[in-house]
């Protein structure tokens, strides 16, 4: 993995001088530790950079934002935990746990996150590199009392005691996402930890355990990772209990081999379909990278309708999986995900088989699709993926994968007319009241559906257009 020096990828032009001011005026060691160190060695982008020293750190933090312009923010005052924002980039300053470096370092989770280096041992000498992604060669200045170096060459996750996971559960979901982060394997020992320790998950605070899953979603390829999680340790059903009725419900409808699988399985083949489509530009162009990892949870939980009642029976007109978006609602909630994610989710799991209901409609009409994509706004392109990806999952027949992913790709090119059609409202709610001197209610919101509908279809360009077509439609409909 390494070549025979370390390149440290540090922003150094713009804040070694002030370390190295800071160490002179103050006179005590200051380490770089722990993930930083990790991503130097593995030549990992930076954006986050951890400090410890023995004392004084509030002064040091505040000296630090000074010179640097940053701002300063106590995380913890009682364990002096101070960060500083500058420029992009997150400094962390903490006070020493324990006597010795060793000590505290011994604290860290695993041997790969304790590791540091002395900030007066990086090379200063750096001519004319760029001034924020500066590579300089260290060699013997890397402080590994666990040998985390030789696991990082090795690729392997290993504890640093057999106590991590009991003075901290959480570290049992930071094994999975450095993991799915780093494409590192467990080593055989943590594994037999994480087998013990897997239900002290349960008394983790929610939000911390939503945040890490958040995070471990953000990664590509994640699906393996949390089937190889759930599968062999149970993490994920000892904080969401619905996944073992997932993994009880046999979905037999439909045809292709996936069908035969449980809703836990079909889900994690969702999510494995998922991260190939959106691997390619056409899909992973329109993807807005805050709802990624939302998206991902979405196909997590695709089948979790299903376990009260299958819904893919054919239905003379589509109605939402209202049952579906209560329950992984329900469970976002628990996990204190956002609201903005939780509306998101919801969303699509009340929709996630729209577009299927669209494909099998014997006489789909241009209105049909008008509909879908006036309904669902500008959560239908992740709708059309997320079913794209379940139905390519659940199908072991090229041609009728082949045949529904062009229908999706024709869905989503009318999608596109249709914004473009709709981008500018030919007359608000205001306008059509006076115009046609109605009272509020409902009915003003119902004539701006229909509006919009005409609009989307072409049928009325400008405002006169559409002030005829309401006027025709009251006279005849009304």
């Amino acid at each position: 993995m390494f070549t025979k020096d370390y390149k440290l990828i540090f922003p150094v032009l713009q804040i070694l001088p002030v370390l190295r001011d800071i160490h002179d005026r103050y006179q005590q060691e200051l380490y770089l530790v722990g993930g930083a160190v990790r991503d130097i060695l593995l030549q990992r982008n930076l954006k986050d950079f951890d400090f410890v020293l023995k004392e004084r750190v509030r002064e040091v933090a505040l000296d630090f934002s000074s010179k640097t312009g940053g701002s300063f923010v106590p995380l913890d005052r009682e364990r002096d935990i101070y960060r500083v924002v500058a420029d992009g980039y997150i400094y962390d300053f903490a006070k020493m746990v324990g006597s010795t470096l060793k000590e505290d370092l011994s604290r860290r989770d695993f041997t790969i996150n304790s590791m540091a280096v002395n900030v007066m041992d990086i090379p200063g000498n750096f001519g004319n590199k760029e001034p924020y992604l500066i590579t300089e060669y260290i060699n013997d200045y890397i402080i590994d009392p666990f040998g985390g170096w030789t696991d990082l060459e090795k690729g392997i996750i290993r504890v640093t005691d057999d106590k991590v996971f009991i003075k901290d559960p959480l570290r049992l979901l930071r094994a999975f996402r450095f993991k799915s982060e780093l494409g590192f394997l467990i080593e055989k020992d943590t594994e037999n930890l994480i087998h013990r320790a897997s239900p002290l998950i349960r008394k983790i605070a929610r939000e911390r355990i939503g945040y890490e899953f958040s995070r471990i979603l953000s990664n590509p390829g994640v699906a393996r990772v949390v089937k190889y999680a759930e599968d062999n340790f149970n993490l994920f059903s000892y904080v969401i209990p619905v996944i073992k009725r997932m993994k009880e419900k046999t979905l037999e409808e439909g045809s292709g081999k996936g069908w035969n699988l449980d809703a836990w399985n079909l889900g994690i083949r969702t999510l494995e379909c998922l991260e190939d489509y959106i691997s390619k530009g056409f899909y992973r162009d329109r993807i807005k990278d805050d709802r990624l990892a939302c998206l991902k949870l979405a196909a997590f939980f695709f089948y979790i309708g299903n376990i009260k009642g299958s819904r893919m029976k054919s239905r003379a007109k589509y109605t939402p999986d209202r049952q579906g978006g209560r329950m992984v609602e329900k469970i976002l909630l628990d996990l204190r995900m956002g609201k903005k994610c939780r509306r998101y989710v919801k969303q699509l799991i009340c929709y996630h088989d729209y577009p299927y209901y669209l494909f099998q409609k014997k006489k789909l009409q241009p209105l049909d699709k008008t509909r879908f994509w006036l309904e669902l706004s500008g959560d239908g392109f992740d709708v059309c993926l997320l079913s794209l990806a379940s139905f390519t999952g659940s199908n072991s027949e090229p041609v009728r994968i082949k045949a529904y992913r062009e229908f999706i790709n024709g869905l989503l090119l009318y999608g596109d007319r249709v914004k473009k059609l709709t981008t500018t409202p030919l007359l608000n709610g205001e306008e059509i009241r006076s115009c046609f001197n109605l009272e509020e209610g409902p009915v003003i919101g119902y004539l701006l559906k229909k509006l919009k509908e005409a609009q989307a279809n072409g049928k009325v360009m400008t405002r006169k257009e559409a002030i005829n077509y309401l006027e025709k439609y009251i006279k005849e409909e009304l």
